[in-house]
C-alpha cells in the first residue's frame, strides 16, 4: 500500500486579478489566459485554490479550511 500522500496542484497559470468587496464579504477574480474566461471566486475558493499548489495535502487542506471558515 502507498501512504504518500497526494499534493494537488492547481493550474499555475490561472491569475487572481483583483479583489472586492461585495455585500460585505470579498470576491476574487480568476481569470484564465488560454479561455479568457473570468471566474468570481469567494473568499473560501479563493483559500482553496491558494492551497493546491502541490505542497499540501488534501487532508491539510480540509483541516485548514474548517479551522478558518468553521
Amino acid at each position: 500500500m502507498n501512504n504518500v500522500p497526494v499534493l494537488p496542484r492547481f493550474r499555475s497559470d490561472l491569475e487572481v486579478v483583483t479583489r472586492q468587496e461585495k455585500m460585505g464579504k470579498y470576491a476574487y477574480l480568476m481569470r484564465d489566459p488560454v479561455t479568457k474566461s473570468v471566474f468570481e471566486l469567494t473568499e473560501e475558493d479563493s483559500y482553496i485554490s491558494r492551497q493546491l499548489a502541490g505542497q499540501t495535502s488534501l487532508s491539510d487542506v480540509q483541516s485548514g479550511f474548517e479551522r478558518r471558515f468553521t
